[in-house]
Parts: C-alpha cells; structure tokens; sequence
C-alpha cells in the first residue's frame, strides 16, 4: 500500500514550514539574479502559496514524497552498503541526511525546486562555496516538513545508518567477497599505484601545514570515492581537456589527500601540471577499463598482472622480455577459458573499452614503443 502523509501540525508550524521554502527560493533568487526561473518562482510562491493553507498542505504532502523515492540505481556509492543494512531500498532522503548534494541535483525529483536548471547552477565554479547552504535550505525545509505532518501507513522514510556503520558494512562486504573471490583482487595495482602517485604529485605541492589528519581512508574507501567522481557527469571531460574544473572535483572530494588540490595545482609549474594530468587520464582509463571488463576476465588480467610485476621485481624477468610476442601469448593465455558469456559482454563493451586502452597507451612511453614496433602505432 503506498504511504499518504496526513498533515496534524498547528498553524506554527505550518507558517515555519512555509517561512522555510520562502527562504531557500528568495536565497536561489538573490544567488543568481539573472534566472527569470528563481525570479518568477519566488513570485508564484508570494502569491499563490503563502495566502493558501491548502497549498501550503500540499507542498508539504508533494516535499515528503519526493524524500521517499528510491534513489535511482547506481547514483550514490553508499546505496548498496546502505541497502544491506537496511534491508530495503535507500531512498532520497538519505541523500538529505548525508548531505549529498550531487545525488540530490541529479535525482531531479523535488517539489519547488523543479524546472529552476539547479543541476547547471550546482557545477557552476562560483557556486561551489555556496552548495552547504543550500543543503542547509533542504535539511531545514524537510525538519519543518516532518514537524508540520506525520506519517500514514507504512513508513517511506527509513532509518538512517551512520556513516561509520556503512564503512563497517563496506569493510565486512569487501572481506566477505575477498574470501568468496580469492583470485580477484580487491584494488587493481594500476589503480593504487596512480592514485598514490597522484596523492604525492598534490602532497608535495600543498602548502605547509595542510597534510591531511586522522587515519587514512582504506583501498576500498579510496576506489568508492573513485567512482563518485567517475559518475560525475563533466569530470572525464575535464581531465581529457586538462579543465581546472577536474581538479576542484577532486578538492570536493571525500579524498583526504585532494583535500587542498586546487592550492597545490596553483603552485605547480607547467611540467608538474602535465604529469598530473597524464596520470589523471590513466586513472580514468584505468577506471573505464576495470569498469567494463567482465569479474572473470577482470580477476585474470589482474592475476596475470601481479605475476608479470612480481617476476620483474625478482629479477625472473626483464621489461626487454615484453616483446609483442610475448604479450600476444600473454593475451592468449588470459583468454584462454574465458566463458562464452564474458566474450559477449566484452563485446558490447568495445565502444568503451577501446578509447580507455589506446588513452592508456597513448600515455605510456613503453606502452606506446611496443605499438610501434608491432605495427600498431596508426591506431594509438
């Protein structure tokens, strides 16, 4: 049965509830005195919703259902972790208790707000100081909700977990699966390895006395908050046209090493600059790739992988040995046993796939000299 919000509130907090979506459309308003959208808005509110409790009620009914929507699937890192602790979907008012406002600008699905282009002014530069007091307006607009009506039936809007109770739970699934998967490792040593080279790239170019404090976040937490930036909507764009706009993604980040990004880019010099750059792409090329391989095929390459480095590392083997044919044989033992099922999906992942590895080999020296000499360098 789906849920219906009975409004019981007193004409108090009803005015509050009200005063509340009043604000946050005027602060819209003053913020970005260009948009007609925030002007007219505003206008409609004084008009139509201020004078009229039944309006009033019906903001409030509209704002609460909004909250619990499910959130659409893959949106937000933490929903999977949160599903399984909860046991049901998550919905858009976890978004509000995390405070996560990209989640919220892109859902699309609140009252009031609807049809102002929120999701351009969000990613506008100039916006970015004011995105808390945003989140502000919605957090105290959903408190004056909850306040003014209470809930009929079942009950849309669930529980909340922690944030540390869903790393817990990141933590538990990660070992859970690492046990069930033993040949999948749980972070590609390409990946860790760029991102580390890119935490130091920033580390050593921040200013003094700005390392990042507490304990460090683990692999796992580092590749979810990967991912938040790969979903986000400019961000490959950005570093494929080396736009300063990726580098403030990366200080929005929950990233504690990018937390001063933007200071450390200012202070780096231009061969700096391109290094960072470079690994930026490889990061995101790594990401693309580990993002469409098949779990089989994916947990080979990286078992294949491992062996090549610890054989290099011991000395058994030499970066001279990496010939063509030796990588031809190399990608042929790999395939070898691959399901019929991992070759289909691979194959209609090629689109993707293919861009990420001749970017990956574009920006590898070594990479790129053995292309050449198979031949293959027209294609990189």
């Amino acid at each position: 049965m789906a849920a219906s919000f009975v409004v019981t509130g007193d004409a108090t907090s009803r005015t509050r509830m009200t005063n509340a979506m009043l604000a946050f459309l005027e602060a819209l308003k003053t913020t970005f005195p260009e948009c007609q959208l925030c002007s007219d808005a505003v206008t409609k509110f004084n008009l139509l919703v201020v004078p009229d409790p039944y309006l009033q009620d019906e903001g409030c009914r509209k704002w609460l259902a909004a909250l619990a929507s499910p959130l659409p699937a893959g949106l937000a890192k933490y929903a999977p972790p949160l599903e399984r602790l909860i046991g049901r979907a998550p919905v858009l008012y976890h978004a509000v208790c995390y405070k996560d406002g990209d989640t919220l600008i892109q859902c699309g699905e609140i009252p009031l707000i609807n049809g102002l282009k929120l999701q351009e002014k969000w990613e506008r530069p100039d916006f970015s100081e004011n995105r808390h007091v945003m989140l502000a307006y919605v957090d105290l607009i959903t408190r004056a909700c909850l306040e003014y009506a209470h809930v009929d039936g079942l009950n849309p809007l669930p529980e909340v977990p922690t944030r540390e109770q869903i790393n817990q739970e990141i933590e538990r699934f990660a070992a859970e699966q690492r046990s069930a998967l033993p040949s999948e490792a749980n972070v590609p040593s390409a990946f860790a390895a760029t991102l580390g080279s890119i935490a130091e790239m920033i580390g050593s170019h921040s200013p003094a006395g700005s390392a990042p404090s507490g304990a460090p976040p683990t692999n796992t937490q580092l590749q979810e908050e990967w991912e938040v930036l790969m979903r986000h909507p400019r961000f490959t764009a950005m570093c494929d046209a080396r736009d300063a706009g990726a580098i403030a993604c990366l200080e929005s980040s929950s990233i504690p090493a990018f937390a001063r990004a933007s200071d450390s880019y200012a202070r780096m010099d231009e061969a700096a600059r391109e290094e960072l750059w470079t690994q930026l792409n490889n990061l995101v090329s790594f990401s693309t790739v580990a993002g469409v391989l098949p779990p089989g095929l994916r947990g080979k390459i990286e078992n294949v992988a491992a062996k090549l480095a610890e054989d290099i590392q011991s000395g058994a083997l030499s970066l001279n040995d990496l010939n063509p044919e030796r990588l031809m044989a190399i990608g042929n033992s790999v395939l070898a046993g691959t399901t019929q099922a991992d070759m289909e999906a691979l194959a209609g992942q090629m689109d993707k796939l293919l861009p990420a590895v001749g970017a990956m080999s574009r920006n590898n020296a070594y990479i790129r000299g053995l292309s050449q000499q198979a031949g293959l360098g027209h294609l990189m």
